[in-house]
């Protein structure tokens, strides 16, 4: 897919993974454990942005016991709205599952959930601010499927790959695709 450096992997998260994970990430009024917290986010214009983002990462504690945590930076939003939280046991088991299948080291995850089946991110390039050259923008889907566009630009010629993320999916999307 993609480049040729993309690839969909289905039925790597057991069912009660996905599950446990995707009810400790779901708010209360959304009927899950609300245990992560969701922030809306605005453009740097102060639109409001549908949906709601979160923002979990491993931290370690320096030699002067401040504790410290990778950044990620939201070039286009008013990020300063979204607090990054330690990951949950359920998170860091999703994180370690997607570690064995990529063979790299994840120090944090962004998640965004949809409001309807009309909310989406637009086309874009994911920012390599703040993330290693080269390396791999993956996607774990839970709850409702969705389809995620890998569109091709050159120019002169648009192509469009629309793939069906279905619950407990990953995608793994190389850094030519990206």
């Amino acid at each position: 897919m993609g480049e040729g450096d993309t690839f969909i992997y289905e039925n790597i998260l057991n069912a009660e993974t996905v599950t446990k994970t995707f009810m400790e990430l779901l708010p209360v009024i959304k009927g899950g454990n609300g245990k992560t917290d969701w922030y809306a986010m605005s453009t740097s214009k102060g639109n409001k942005i549908k949906r709601l983002t979160f923002t979990r990462a491993k931290m370690w504690t320096n030699i002067n016991n401040e504790v410290w945590e990778p950044i990620y930076r939201y070039p286009v939003n008013l990020q300063n709205i979204c607090r990054t939280e330690e990951m949950t046991e359920m998170v860091q088991k999703v994180v370690t599952i997607v570690e064995e299948l990529t063979n790299e080291s994840l120090n944090h995850v962004v998640g965004n959930m949809y409001m309807d089946q009309n909310d989406n991110i637009p086309p874009h390039h994911d920012k390599e601010l703040d993330i290693k050259c080269g390396s791999k923008i993956i996607s774990v889907s839970l709850g409702e499927e969705r389809t995620m566009s890998l569109i091709k630009d050159n120019s002169t010629d648009i192509q469009n790959q629309e793939i069906k993320l279905k619950n407990g999916s990953i995608i793994i999307i190389g850094p030519k695709t990206n």
